[in-house]
């Protein structure tokens, strides 16, 4: 007589801990090599040391020479100097614009390599506070 033959059933994936584990993490690696190129943090100028001698607080935006993707830099308070760190890094040409209370005063077009040749420094054009006091705008509060 033969002895008795008994079916075991297959493991699964799911039914199996460490090979689901696997799987999973197989996967996930492979998402993350798929997915990399798109996930470029962009250019980044490490610092930008802004001086603001308007008598308001300004909110600087920069963007490239297009006018494409406008990244905030910072809040300068008034007749300050102060330095922004991780700025984003439009290309050739940044255009930065400030504003006040949501109404812009003014820009500036400069080329990237004319702030690092001045140090990564800025100074903000006294047009800018003429401009804000034009619009009726007082002075913000020290």
């Amino acid at each position: 007589m033969t002895p008795r033959t008994r079916t075991r059933p297959r493991s699964t994936p799911l039914r199996n801990p460490e090979r689901a584990i696997g799987l999973f993490l197989g996967a996930a690696v492979l998402v993350v090599l798929l997915l990399a190129p798109s996930l470029d943090a962009g250019a980044f100028v490490p610092r930008l040391a802004v001086e603001n001698p308007t008598s308001f607080d300004l909110t600087i935006e920069v963007a490239d020479g297009d006018r494409n993707g406008w990244s905030e830099v910072g809040v300068v308070r008034r007749e300050a100097e102060e330095v922004v760190e991780e700025v984003a890094d439009p290309g050739t040409t940044w255009i930065l614009r400030f504003s006040y209370a949501g109404y812009e005063g003014g820009e500036v077009t400069v080329s990237r390599s004319e702030l690092g040749a001045a140090g990564w420094r800025l100074v903000i054009p006294a047009e800018v506070d003429e401009a804000l006091k034009a619009a009726g705008f007082l002075p913000s509060a020290r």
